[in-house]
């Protein structure tokens, strides 16, 4: 089974109340853009690359729980999200005899390939869409500013790809640290001069671009090995970077909620 059929299969067990035969609903009214804006906890634009759907028919009801893929282009709202989110959304729809009791009929739904501005709302590890008019379709003029700007943040994602490595010298000794970028993943390594294992690490990352500056983002930045191994920092910290000439360049300290003094570090693109 894959994710988004496991995630399915998870909230079906987890959401009994939208789906219970016997509960009734009163229409949900449509929630305004401010509204919108202030009850979502994320929100992001993106493309639809996949509508999964998990369907039950009860004595009256066809229920739908669905997860929607969702091909990030940019963030409004909200830290932790990668290139793509999956987002929770149902609906339900009488199919007994006669006139059912007001009852909602769930989330406005969307198309595979629309771009749209999702308003999210995160619930332990689950991004639930508002309902009912948490997807937005976004309109022509907009979305093809989104593509440009999609296109732009691949070739930022492309640029920072594979393995890096500085050396670091220390009154123990000599240590090789080598991170490598796999999609939106860091994985990072310290070694020895006797290549043995000191450090390890993995963590997931964003990169924000404007036309001045290029800030990259990790979080969930969990230890592999070394003493604090299997210690997680959920909180996600930003630094300015820069390539050029096959050389990556952290520049800390410059932001004004990094609490780091300022320095600069430089990688060196490890070639295959």
């Amino acid at each position: 089974m894959n994710r988004p059929l496991r995630m399915i299969a998870l909230l079906a067990l987890s959401l009994p109340i939208a789906f219970s035969q016997s509960a009734v609903f009163a229409e949900v009214p449509l929630l305004t853009p401010k509204e919108l804006q202030s009850d979502s906890t994320h929100i992001v634009i993106g493309k639809v690359r996949g509508i999964y759907t998990a369907t039950k028919i009860s004595e009256d009801w066809r229920h739908s729980d669905s997860i929607v893929e969702i091909l990030v282009s940019s963030i409004e709202k909200g830290d932790g999200i990668g290139t793509v989110v999956y987002a929770h959304l149902w609906n339900k729809e009488w199919i007994g005899d006669g006139e059912p009791a007001p009852h909602s009929r769930g989330h406005h739904g969307v198309n595979d390939g629309e771009t749209i501005r999702a308003h999210l709302k995160r619930e332990g590890g689950t991004y639930h869409v508002l309902l009912p008019n948490g997807l937005i379709p976004v309109k022509p003029d907009e979305a093809e500013a989104t593509k440009t700007a999609s296109d732009d943040a691949d070739a930022e994602l492309a640029a920072i790809q594979g393995k890096w490595s500085r050396s670091v010298e220390t009154d123990r000794g000599t240590y090789k640290i080598v991170k490598e970028h796999k999609g939106n993943t860091t994985t990072l390594t310290v070694t020895d001069s006797n290549d043995r294992v000191i450090e390890a690490k993995s963590s997931e990352f964003r990169l924000d671009t404007t036309s001045k500056i290029r800030v990259f983002t990790f979080f969930n930045n969990t230890f592999t090995a070394g003493p604090n191994k299997g210690h997680t920092i959920d909180r996600p910290h930003s630094y300015v970077y820069g390539i050029e000439n096959d050389k990556f360049y952290e520049v800390r300290g410059l932001l004004i909620d990094e609490d780091d003094a300022l320095s600069v570090i430089v990688w060196d693109r490890v070639q295959d």
